[in-house]
C-alpha cells in the first residue's frame, strides 16, 4: 500500500490514504511483535481496546477500497483474520467480524458511511472470506495442539520410562499413555511365548483383565508378529476375510469394529506386541498408527533394558555352575519366605543335603565329573519342586531346599523322591566309562514350629543331616514316626 501511494498514485488524497494506511499496518504488527503478551486477553480491559483496535483496522481497510487496489484489500483482511485468530482465538475473530458486518451492512442506523458502501454484497463477501480463514487456522491450530499434546505424551512416557527397569513398569506406563492419548475402547499388551501370545495387560471397556494366552495363528495379532510390521484395520468385518483373519473375541463379548497393532521390537529382539481397538468403525487413522509406534518403539527398548537388568539380576543370585541360588541369594529368599509364612500362617520346610563321598569321588574320577556331579544333582532336584519352591548351593557339595507350605512329612516325601530318583542318574568319565550314581544325605526342619528364625531353622537342619550321615549316609533324619515314613513311601 505504501509503494502504491507513493509511486502509482497521482491524487493527492489518495496518496495519502494508501501511504499512511500502510505505515499504520507496518506499525501495528511491528508493536504487536515487540509488546504484545500471550495473556493480554485475560485482561478484559486490553481485550476491548484490542477488540475495537481490530474493528476500526478492518473497517477502515475495507472502506478505502476505491483508493487502493482490490487484491491488497483482501490481502489486509486475510492478514488481519489470521492475526485474530491465532492470537486472540475463533470467537474473538468472529466477534470482530460481527461488529463489521453490522457496521457496513443497512442495519447500522446512523448514516456514517457513503451509499456506495451500504451494500450487501461488501459484507457478504467479507464474511465468506473471514469465515473461511477462520475456520481453517482454527482446525490447523487444533490440529498443531494435538500433535503437541502427543508428542507431550511420548516425551513424558520416554522420560518415565528411563527410569523403569521392570516390565511390569513399562507395560502400567504404556497402558497410561494409550488411555492418554488415543480413542480406544480396548486394548492390550502381550509377550511372545512359543506359539502364543500371553497379555500382560488387557483393557477392554473400563475394565482390565487378568493375564491369559491367546493364539497366534489367523489373527490380527498374528499378522503382527509374523510379518514384523503394524497394521491398522479401519473396518474388521471388510478386511477379516481378506487377511484370512478367523474372528475371536477376548475380554467382553462385544466385537471390536477397527483394530490397529504394532510390535514390541529392537533390532535384537521381538518381544511381542501391543493393540488398541474400538467398537467404532474407521475409529482410527495413519497419525493414530504412527504414534502408537512411538509409544512401541520407546518401550521396547526399555523392555530390552528391563530384560537385561532382570538377567543380569538373575546370573547375580545364581551360583555359576549349577544355576541353583548362591548363598547370599538363598539366605535372602529364605527370610523372605519365612516372612511370608509367618504372615500367612503356614508351615516352611527346609532341607539340607550334602552329598556322600564327595572328595573321594572327586579324587577317584576327577573333578570334571565332579562338577557334572553337581550340576545333574540340581537337575534331579528341580524335578520334584514346585514353582514356589527353591534351592541353593549351600556350599562345596551341601544344598538346601526350601519348601514353602509344607509341613515335615510333605518334605520327607519329596527328598524321599530325590534320593531315589538319584539311583537313575547315568554319569560317565572323561573316557567315556560309565561311573557310579552318587548318593545324598538329607536333614529336614520346620520353621517355625521347630525354629522362630531362620539361623536356628538352618542349624537344626544342619544339625540332622549329620545324624544322616552318622547313620551310615544315604538317609533321610526328620522328627516323624517310622509308621508316618512308611505311609509316605507307600502313597
Amino acid at each position: 500500500m505504501f509503494v502504491y501511494g507513493y509511486v502509482e498514485v497521482t491524487a493527492i488524497t489518495q496518496r495519502w490514504i494508501n501511504i499512511l494506511s500502510g505505515l499504520a499496518l507496518f506499525a501495528y504488527f511491528l508493536i504487536q511483535n515487540l509488546f504484545l503478551k500471550a495473556d493480554w486477553h485475560q485482561n478484559p480491559i486490553t481485550s476491548l481496546v484490542i477488540f475495537l483496535f481490530y474493528v476500526a483496522f478492518v473497517l477502515w481497510f475495507t472502506l478505502i477500497e476505491p483508493y487502493s487496489i482490490r487484491w491488497i484489500q483482501l490481502a489486509v483482511a486475510t492478514l488481519f483474520f489470521v492475526n485474530i485468530t491465532i492470537l486472540m482465538g475463533r470467537w474473538f475473530a468472529y466477534a470482530v467480524l460481527g461488529m463489521v458486518i453490522f457496521l457496513l451492512s443497512p442495519l447500522f442506523p446512523i448514516n456514517v458511511f457513503p451509499e456506495i458502501y451500504i451494500t450487501w454484497d461488501r459484507p457478504l463477501s467479507l464474511i465468506l472470506s473471514a469465515t473461511i480463514i477462520n475456520e481453517t487456522f482454527h482446525w490447523m491450530k487444533k490440529r498443531i495442539e494435538k500433535q503437541v499434546e502427543r508428542l507431550e505424551i511420548i516425551n513424558q512416557m520416554t522420560r518415565s520410562l528411563a527410569f523403569s527397569i521392570e516390565p511390569s513398569q513399562v507395560t502400567s506406563l504404556m497402558s497410561s499413555a494409550i488411555q492418554s492419548a488415543l480413542n480406544a475402547d480396548t486394548y492390550y499388551i502381550g509377550f511372545l511365548e512359543n506359539s502364543h501370545l500371553r497379555l500382560v495387560l488387557l483393557y477392554d471397556d473400563g475394565e482390565f483383565f487378568e493375564d491369559q494366552q491367546v493364539e497366534l495363528e489367523n489373527t490380527f495379532s498374528g499378522w503382527v508378529v509374523i510379518n514384523q510390521r503394524s497394521l491398522l484395520v479401519k473396518d474388521i468385518d471388510k478386511e477379516a476375510a481378506r487377511l484370512g483373519i478367523t474372528l475371536k473375541s477376548i475380554g467382553k463379548p462385544e466385537r471390536s469394529r477397527s483394530w490397529m497393532g504394532t510390535p514390541l521390537q529392537t533390532h535384537e529382539k521381538l518381544y511381542g506386541m501391543v493393540a488398541v481397538a474400538s467398537y467404532q468403525v474407521n475409529a482410527f487413522n495413519d497419525s493414530d498408527l504412527e504414534l502408537l509406534e512411538s509409544f512401541a518403539q520407546q518401550a521396547a527398548i526399555s523392555l530390552e533394558n528391563a530384560f537385561h537388568h532382570q538377567e543380569v539380576e538373575t546370573r547375580s543370585m545364581q551360583d555359576s555352575l549349577t544355576s541353583a541360588l548362591n548363598h547370599g541369594a538363598f539366605l535372602q529368599k529364605l527370610t523372605e519366605e519365612c516372612q511370608k509364612a509367618l504372615r500367612g500362617g503356614y508351615p516352611l520346610s527346609l532341607i539340607m543335603l550334602d552329598i556322600d563321598h564327595f572328595k573321594e569321588y572327586n579324587d577317584r574320577y576327577g573333578h570334571l565329573a565332579g562338577d557334572q556331579v553337581l550340576i545333574e544333582i540340581t537337575r534331579y532336584i528341580q524335578r520334584y519342586l514346585k514353582s514356589t519352591d527353591w534351592v541353593g548351593r549351600w556350599g562345596g557339595e551341601e544344598f538346601a531346599v526350601i519348601l514353602p507350605n509344607a509341613t515335615i512329612l510333605q518334605a520327607w516325601g519329596v527328598a524321599r523322591r530325590i534320593q531315589k530318583s538319584l539311583t537313575r542318574m547315568e554319569l560317565k568319565d572323561r573316557e567315556g566309562n560309565s561311573i557310579p550314581a552318587p548318593t545324598i544325605s538329607q536333614g529336614i526342619a520346620c520353621f517355625p514350629m521347630e525354629a522362630s528364625e531362620i539361623y536356628a531353622l538352618i542349624d537344626l537342619a544342619d544339625q540332622r543331616l549329620y545324624q544322616a550321615k552318622s547313620r551310615g549316609r544315604d538317609q533321610i533324619e526328620a522328627p516323624l514316626p517310622v509308621s508316618e515314613m512308611d505311609e509316605e513311601v507307600q502313597q
